[in-house]
This record gives structure tokens, sequence and C-alpha cells, in this order.
């Protein structure tokens, strides 16, 4: 079992807690309240997976992407409101599953080709704060177990166990600074 992971995938499981909050939003009691969260939550999480190819090409840090996002809200929640009241119209999970896959790639080129609004939003919405917390939390736990793990173990000599490498660290990066 492989308890330490790269920063990107920390980071795909950060976003996939966002995709998460948009579920648990959509279950509260009151159904009008709901939708508009879940739908808020979507439509930020589909800009954030599309502007991620630009992103992740320009060499961005996770926290610098996080924050830009943060920070200029408003834009992403225009951005990617489009696929996300799209993808909420159908009660089935299938069709919107559909839809999704049909326009999600049409998202990713639109942000390729996007420049965001250099102005930022009028406050900044700390919408990935939870989630960030939550991920920073298992990920230094699982380090510290697997670094328990590790000192239990003999090392190998391989040059290609990165995972031997990433747990000999003594401090691991975080996704944003606490």
């Amino acid at each position: 079992m492989r308890l330490v992971e790269s920063p990107l995938q920390l980071f795909c499981k950060c976003l996939a807690g966002v995709s998460l909050q948009a579920q648990v939003a959509a279950v509260l009691p009151i159904p009008a309240i709901a939708q508009i969260l879940s739908v808020f939550h979507m439509s930020l999480s589909n800009a954030v997976y599309a502007f991620e190819y630009k992103w992740f090409n320009i060499g961005w840090e996770v926290n610098k992407r996080l924050h830009y996002v943060e920070a200029r809200w408003s834009y992403f929640l225009g951005f990617g409101l489009p696929l996300a009241l799209a993808t909420s119209w159908a009660e089935s999970y299938w069709i919107n599953g559909c839809i999704f896959a049909v326009l999600f790639p049409l998202l990713i080129v639109s942000a390729n080709e996007a420049t965001p609004s250099a102005q930022e939003a009028p406050f900044e919405l700390p919408v990935f704060a939870l989630v960030v917390r939550l991920s920073n939390f298992f990920f230094s736990h699982g380090v510290s177990r697997s670094q328990q793990t590790a000192k239990k173990q003999p090392q190998s000599s391989s040059s290609t166990d990165w995972a031997g490498d990433l747990t000999a660290r003594s401090e691991m990066p975080r996704l944003v600074p606490s």
C-alpha cells in the first residue's frame, strides 16, 4: 500500500473534494439554496478543471492556482456556469455525464485560449479552504505513517524509488501554507 503521493495527485484529490462539496450542498434541507450552492460549487470546479491543463503547462504551483481562483472567483464562476447548468438540467446521472463528456472538451479549449481578468473580485472567497485543510491533514498523517514504516524497514538502494526519497524528507510540501 502506497501512502505517499505526489503533490499533483494530492491536488487532484483536493479538486475532487470540491466536487464532493457540491454534492453535499445539493442535499441541504432547503432545496432552492441547495441547488444554488451545488451549481456554484460545480461552476468553480468545472472552471478549475478546465484551466488546470493550462496552469500545469505554464508551471504554476498549486497554491498559486488556488489563490488565483479564490481571488477571481466571479470570473471563474461565470466561466464554469454554462457547463454546470447544462449538467444539472437532467434528472439522470447518466445523461448529465454524457452532456459533461460532450461539453467539457470545449471548456478546456476555451480555457486554453482565455485570458482571465487581471482585476480581482471585490473580496476573496476561500472556497478551497476546507478541502485544502483536510488534504493537508491526511497528507501529513500519511507521510508520518510512511516515515514510521520506512524506519522499521531497510531502505532500498534503488535510485528510481521516488516514494522512498519523498519519505526521507524532513518537511513535506503542503498545498497551501497553514
